[in-house]
């Protein structure tokens, strides 16, 4: 199986014990992040808030990474569908730059 490593190539999947449980771990980490900030999203409920700004933005990045990982541990074939991740990544990341643009806007808006 290949993984796309952090140098910008695809590589082996992790073999050794310390690469699956770091696989396992941003796993775990990843799935606790969503739960923990959809939490606090549904706490506030309302759409304006930051928090579930926070939400969709880690929901899309999530839905990324989760398949990669899955991936790389073997429980699932992407070959079919490697560009998809990078796709929500980069849709995540424009998520993000807008929700901040926003922020700035109000902040220099408010601030006159």
């Amino acid at each position: 199986m290949l993984y796309f490593d952090a140098y910008g190539g695809y590589g082996a999947a992790p073999t050794d014990i310390a690469g699956q449980a770091a696989e396992t771990l941003s796993l775990i980490l990843i799935v606790l992040s969503l739960l923990v900030v959809a939490l606090l999203s549904y706490r506030v409920k309302t759409v304006k808030s930051f928090q579930f700004e926070m939400f969709i933005f880690v929901l899309v990045l999530s839905l990324s990474e989760v398949p990669r990982i899955l991936d790389s541990l073997g429980f699932i074939q992407t070959a079919s569908v490697e560009g998809l991740g990078l796709l929500l990544h980069t849709a995540s990341m424009i998520f993000l730059a807008g929700f901040i643009l926003i922020r700035v806007f109000r902040f220099f808006k408010l601030g006159k």
